[in-house]
């Protein structure tokens, strides 16, 4: 009786843990599939979408060079003195934000 019950209280901890990332693959399936819907609506009304598909490379473009940015400034060598700019992330000291450099 105490090993069935060992068993079953496995089985269904496990169950849980694995339940979403079974889920979790199906995602990007699911987001074309609405997008693919929300275009075809938007044709039958007449309104152009806006292409999210290019503007989600573009955001992950962005985001790969400020990634790139950061692990450069990690890399350089000498003491390092950071210091927040106006968005509050962490930056060097000793070089100028952007908003300093379009000034």
């Amino acid at each position: 009786m105490n090993s069935r019950f060992l068993a079953f209280v496995s089985l269904l901890i496990a169950s849980f843990l694995l339940a979403p990332s079974l889920r979790a693959q199906d995602t990007d399936k699911e987001v074309d599939d609405a997008i693919q819907q929300a275009t075809e609506v938007a044709k039958k009304m007449g309104v152009k979408m806006p292409d999210v598909k290019k503007q989600l490379e573009e955001v992950n473009k962005e985001e790969a060079k400020e990634k790139a940015a950061l692990q450069k400034q990690l890399e350089a060598p000498g003491p390092l003195a950071l210091r927040l700019d106006s968005k509050g992330t962490a930056v060097r000291a000793d070089r100028p934000s952007f908003e300093e450099d379009c000034k």
